[in-house]
């Protein structure tokens, strides 16, 4: 089994590395392998079974989970056009001076015919006068929203803004727009994780009250409840 273990993680980082998606039926010859080496004794060639196998199914699930990730991506007709959607403030939102970011779980597209990732990473921005719009972890909103596919700069060593966004399945990123206003559906979103998230947003909110002009504050956020936002 350690050896399965080992050959299995060795796949999925060898996936990592590669230029395209190899065919997720490579599961298929893993189970083959898998079932051979059952067949054999004990020796060298169960070995090698095991860690072709072993190999074989990490590549092919990795391959696979790959693939449905991307599948789920913003068509380019649908970027930069107001699309109304339905869904859940997934996560703890962040607040800096120019407005307010959270990532957002769409349940229901409410536009005819738009096509929106489950997944998106959105921005709302409070106006000149005004205070941004106050949204907290678990609450169900209607928002009125202008996506694009997340896209970011690619030089050597540094930070690569899509496949950050790639491995927390943020599919699309943009910014509410004002009209139709963002009305909010219900202030508590039912079942899980979106009681954990609550939870979480309210405990935070205490500690910044608490802590407010504090310096270690967000020290202090960051070991209680894991928000490195501070």
């Amino acid at each position: 089994m350690r050896l399965f273990a080992a050959a299995f993680l060795a796949g999925t980082a060898a996936l990592q590395q590669a230029a395209g998606l190899p065919d997720a039926r490579l599961a298929g010859l893993a189970l083959a392998a898998a079932l051979a080496a059952g067949l054999c004794p004990r020796g060298a060639a169960r070995a090698t079974l095991l860690v072709a196998a072993g190999f074989l199914a990490g590549v092919g699930l990795a391959a696979w989970r790959a693939e449905v990730r991307l599948a789920d991506g913003l068509p380019a007709a649908w970027e930069g056009r107001d699309i109304v959607v339905e869904g859940v403030v997934a996560g703890l939102p962040r607040e800096d001076g120019r407005g307010t970011r959270f990532a957002f779980e769409v349940g229901r597209v409410v536009t005819q015919g738009a096509q929106v990732p489950r997944r998106l990473s959105l921005a709302a921005y409070g106006p000149p006068q005004g205070e941004a719009l106050r949204v907290r972890a678990g609450e169900r909103w209607r928002v009125a929203v202008r996506l694009k596919r997340p896209r970011g700069l690619r030089n050597p060593h540094g930070f690569d803004f899509e496949r950050w966004a790639l491995a927390r399945d943020i599919r699309a990123t943009g910014y509410l727009r004002d009209r139709p206003a963002p009305l909010r559906l219900a202030a508590h979103e039912a079942g899980w994780p979106w009681s954990v998230h609550r939870l979480r947003g309210a405990i935070r909110e205490r500690l910044q009250e608490g802590l407010r002009g504090k310096p270690y504050s967000g020290v202090l956020v960051a070991l209680a409840i894991g928000d490195q936002d501070a």
